[in-house]
């Protein structure tokens, strides 16, 4: 896949070369990439003779320390196998120890070794540089699918890449960002730059624009996923209470790895019983030797929770310099983002952000989340709790927006973006992954929007990205849109679907769609097959209820061709509009988040209940089964009033 992407990348700047020396009077405004957490390259001694790279994408280094405690690692697995944890866990972390105790701070957050982020000079960061220089062994490259993406718009040598020290606080990794900025203006000639920060690298663009925002120097940012309100995945580590989410995690490797193949079988690993143990005391191992003392880590603790953790683990003496920039980070830079937003706004900036919604943190928190970052803290919304949604009837309640025409409500009807920093510019991508951009041509191209054109004002500059939508990487397999309505609502005027195939390999054939609340018909029995790629609309018939603001969902399955697995379905969430409103009780604004299931009234707790939902086709099933039923109860209906004339 490196070797692809590195071809692929090649290409591409040479492309653009030709098309900026054929269009040179056209100035482009150079791009920065602040990338994710632990994305820096980090250096000991760096331009000495003893210069040593410490922390980057090198796996030499791991392979050898493998190779050097092989003997340790295989006694410590025998004993593993008879119910020993301890020598493994002991193994492991002197390992981590002895290979990343150079990155340890002193107690005032600095750091404790001669340790930086080097690679400051914007003649040398460039996608272009990076690519010329180490081909396909380009590893320094940040993000480097969505940077072959973007490299295709502006040019490689147009693309900057930011290393920044990320132990350190957000304070100062946007004061290190903005000197980086400087260098880039002055190395390009340009005015202005853009801004493009993912998860941690989207938290230091939000405080660079609270910092620098009256500058005017920013033309765009999008913020992706950002960590604004720190991660809420930090308290479950630091408080030794992981309980990973495996079914999310294999989710991750599929869309990892581009492959639309199953990965399922994977979960066999969380029946070992050991991962989230070993993990809990690996934490135990190696959190205060390595990274207590780093600043970023104490930014990323959520507001909810941050006075009790700085109470437990750090010392109001020693660590008095990171609990003053951290104090700053919650007290001062947190609680005004909306206002610092505008205000870069107000001087000539296109403010965006974009935020995953619909999953648990990977880590075991129950929020409304992307896997990794909740989405009240990537958006500022406010969420109902997890597994759980705002009633029927329920309308916006937030002081951010205070149009009565505005509908910042999700289509699930757990999010609300009218309290998010900016309810105008913030998108929101259901069943997205947190940083899973690259292999979702929606989100690929609504950033570039953003970041190059100013086609998108807002969230209503364009039917073809509504502030609500549905994830749409290839893994997804599926993706719907009722006619005459956004995506994610039902209106009194729809008459039909729209159904594309996702994937860019295998055709589906749809066999079924199912609404747990309208007494929608589709007729799947002449449906053709859809091939990669292809859209088609299915009309429906039956009554869709004269209601609005009230959740409902829609089951499709399908075979998808080719494929192991081939049975599949995706439940998706949306909006009945266009009717009478509901009454909404505001002293119990919550309710479960899913519809009752049919299917569940005849097998809940049954052993085929257990049977069907260990072999992973439950839903499959349930959804085959509704979608019968739909068919059969008029006709139950008519029998039974026959009988009774």
């Amino acid at each position: 896949m490196k070797k692809f992407l590195s071809v692929l990348l090649s290409l591409v700047l040479l492309l653009s070369c030709v098309s900026v020396a054929a269009s040179a009077e056209e100035k482009v405004t150079p791009l920065i990439i602040v990338p994710g957490y632990s994305a820096s390259e980090l250096y000991l001694d760096y331009g000495l003779e003893t210069e040593e790279h410490v922390w980057g994408v090198q796996a030499k280094p791991i392979i050898d320390k493998v190779l050097e405690r092989l003997g340790a690692l295989g006694i410590s697995l025998g004993m593993l196998g008879v119910g020993d944890k301890e020598l493994l866990i002991k193994t492991v972390g002197d390992s981590v120890r002895e290979l990343y105790g150079v990155l340890a701070n002193n107690d005032d957050g600095t750091s404790k070794y001669n340790v930086t982020a080097a690679l400051t000079d914007p003649a040398t960061t460039t996608t272009k540089y990076f690519v010329d220089k180490y081909g396909e062994d380009s590893g320094m490259l940040h993000l480097p699918e969505i940077n072959c993406h973007f490299a295709s718009q502006i040019g490689g040598e147009n693309i900057f890449n930011a290393h920044i020290d990320f132990r350190q606080g957000a304070i100062k990794c946007a004061q290190d960002l903005r000197r980086y900025v400087e260098a880039v203006k002055e190395y390009t000639g340009s005015d202005k730059v853009s801004l493009y920060g993912l998860s941690h690298g989207g938290m230091v663009v939000g405080v660079y624009l609270s910092l620098y925002g009256d500058l005017g120097d920013t033309e765009s940012a999008v913020m992706f996923h950002p960590a604004l309100r720190g991660a809420y995945f930090l308290k479950d580590i630091i408080s030794r209470n992981l309980d990973i989410d495996f079914h999310t995690l294999v989710e991750y490797a599929q869309v990892g790895a581009f492959t639309e193949t199953e990965l399922e079988f994977l979960m066999v690993i969380s029946r070992l019983g050991l991962i989230n143990d070993l993990a809990n005391a690996l934490v135990e191992e190696v959190f205060d030797d390595i990274v207590g003392n780093w600043g970023s880590v104490w930014d990323f603790m959520p507001p909810e929770c941050y006075e009790e953790y700085k109470e437990m683990y750090l010392d109001g003496v020693s660590n008095a310099k990171i609990i003053e920039a951290s104090d700053k980070m919650h007290y001062e830079i947190m609680p005004n983002y909306t206002e610092a937003f505008k205000n870069a706004q107000a001087h000539g900036t296109r403010v965006s952000i974009i935020s995953g919604t619909g999953r648990a943190v990977i880590t075991g928190g129950q929020v409304n989340a992307d896997g990794i970052l909740a989405c009240y803290s990537t958006s500022g919304s406010v969420c109902a709790p997890l597994g759980q949604r705002f009633c029927d009837g329920y309308k916006k309640t937030g002081a951010n927006c205070s149009e009565p025409s505005h509908n910042h409500v999700s289509p699930s009807m757990e999010v609300d973006a009218s309290y998010a920093y900016l309810p105008e510019n913030t998108w929101f991508v259901d069943g997205q992954l947190h940083g899973q951009v690259w292999w979702d041509d929606y989100t690929k191209t609504l950033c570039s929007k953003l970041l190059f054109t100013d086609e998108i004002e807002d969230i209503y500059s364009s039917e073809s990205f509504p502030q609500f939508e549905y994830s749409q990487n290839p893994k997804n397999e599926i993706h719907i849109q009722f006619d005459n309505a956004p995506v994610g609502f039902l209106s009194q005027e729809s008459r039909g679907v729209y159904i594309k195939n996702l994937s860019k390999e295998h055709s589906i054939k749809v066999i079924g769609l199912t609404a747990k609340r309208s007494k929608l018909y589709f007729d799947t029995l002449t449906q053709k097959v859809i091939k990669a790629g292809e859209t088609v609309y299915l009309p429906f018939r039956g009554e869709i209820p004269y209601i609005n603001a009230a959740k409902d969902e829609l089951t499709v399955s399908y075979i998808q061709m080719g494929t192991v697995s081939a049975a599949g379905t995706r439940t998706f969430d949306f909006t009945i509009t266009g009717g009478e409103d509901v009454l909404y009780d505001a002293e119990n604004p919550y309710c479960d988040a899913d519809l009752a299931d049919p299917f569940d009234k005849h097998i809940g707790g049954t052993k085929v209940d257990t049977i069907l939902s260990f072999f992973g086709v439950k839903a499959f099933i349930s959804s085959i089964y509704n979608w019968i039923m739909t068919y059969l109860k008029p006709i139950f209906k008519l029998v039974s009033a026959i009988k009774n004339r």
